[in-house]
């Protein structure tokens, strides 16, 4: 009696499930909980059922469709077909970030539809202004641009960002620390001559350079292949070798901010896989966390703050400590200063690589993943005032 009971709901368990539309929030327990959230899901494709369990809403029913993943079918598609997998979208591979838009003059009007971007409908955004614009349409005659998170914005409002010529570099492992990227306005290289340094001639903005360890004297770090030749320590963004923490494996990657010199660099181990310019903030915190949540995309919307901002479709976003994260930051040019609202500012190729590097893993189908378990994300280290002056710990 009790076989034939439970027949029918066995009958009904999908073996495959797919997103209807937009994105659907995934849980690490068969349960509704923003405590235990996982993940957001979208795209094509069909995830396929590895579990099931009670019902969730209306004739929903819970089931398991990746690690510590379940989606509730009562927001999905379901079928008693096993389909591929493989038709899930890559997430990483098919988002490409751009172009770019920032807002012009005192404030702009953006609206969730056409109709009501100049009536009532429409919302006025202060400060720093970005947007990622997918095409441009007609209302009443004016150029709209509608974009990425499916808003509308007068066009003859907007101005592309300008890109910037900033970039990390991928090291060696031969290479011999310190090196320097060089980031001043107008960057001259010295020489020694007549008992004196003069400028020698003006280097290019955002190279790197291997050099011996800065002289506080003479404020100045000598070239390590040229010690006739040196650059201004105001000109430079010195990169220290650091120390892994004893927390973390001998090839386990693990991410260093150094908030005084305004650099990230990629570990594994002890090894300098890459060293990427940033900007932090003044309230930018030191200490020890790990990655807890990984966003491909993301809005940040603050406009009841002092310095108000809305920024959308902020790509490669890892946040290690409540609202505090490495992201790209499409709106900066120049990096390697203190000009952040508090999260680490990324150029937008830098920021991809660091995404990939770290983890937690990006599952096909999944826009965003948080960690289910304490040492699922990588590790960031940040530190401030480590290097006490120019001349001490910097030759390893």
């Amino acid at each position: 009696m009790i076989a034939l009971l439970l027949l029918p709901l066995l009958l009904v368990s999908p073996k495959s499930v797919s997103v209807t539309s937009g994105y659907i929030w995934t849980f690490q327990y068969p349960r509704f909980s923003q405590d235990h959230l996982r993940g957001r899901i979208g795209g094509p494709g069909w995830f396929t059922v590895l579990e099931t369990a009670g019902r969730c809403k209306g004739n929903g029913r819970w089931v398991k469709i990746g690690d510590h993943a379940w989606v509730c079918t009562a927001y999905t598609t379901t079928s008693r077909k096993m389909h591929d997998s493989h038709g899930l979208r890559d997430w990483y591979t098919w988002f490409r970030p751009g172009p770019y838009y920032m807002g012009t003059g005192h404030f702009t009007m953006i609206a969730a539809k056409k109709s009501g971007l100049y009536g009532n409908g429409a919302r006025r955004l202060r400060g720093l202004r970005g947007f990622m614009v997918v095409r441009t349409e007609l209302s009443g005659g004016r150029p709209v641009a509608r974009t990425f998170e499916g808003n509308y914005i007068s066009a003859d409002s907007l101005r592309p960002y300008p890109t910037t010529a900033a970039s990390g570099i991928t090291l060696s492992k031969n290479t011999r620390f310190p090196i320097a990227l060089v980031a001043g306005q107008k960057p001259q290289l010295m020489r020694f001559r007549g008992g004196r340094w003069v400028p020698h001639k003006t280097l290019r903005r955002w190279t790197w350079r291997e050099i011996l360890p800065p002289e506080p004297k003479i404020k100045m770090a000598r070239l390590r292949w040229a010690k006739k030749y040196a650059l201004k320590i105001s000109d430079i963004r010195i990169a220290f070798k650091p120390d892994k923490p004893q927390s973390v494996g001998d090839h386990e990657h693990w991410i260093h901010v150094d908030l005084d010199q305004n650099l990230v660099f990629a570990m594994e181990g002890s090894r300098v896989v890459r060293i990427i310019p940033a900007n932090s903030g003044p309230n930018t915190p030191a200490g020890l966390f790990r990655i807890y949540w990984k966003v491909l995309f993301d809005t940040m919307d603050r406009q009841n703050v002092k310095h108000p901002y809305l920024v959308e479709a902020v790509p490669y976003v890892l946040y290690f400590k409540d609202d505090f994260a490495l992201h790209a930051a499409y709106w900066q040019t120049e990096f390697g200063n203190q000009s952040s609202h508090g999260c680490i500012n990324l150029p937008v190729h830098d920021a991809a690589f660091l995404f990939l590097f770290a983890s937690p893993a990006l599952p096909r189908g999944f826009t965003d993943l948080y960690t289910a378990r304490p040492d699922e994300g990588t590790v960031v280290q940040l530190t401030r005032n480590e290097h006490l002056s120019c001349g001490e710990k910097l030759s390893r």
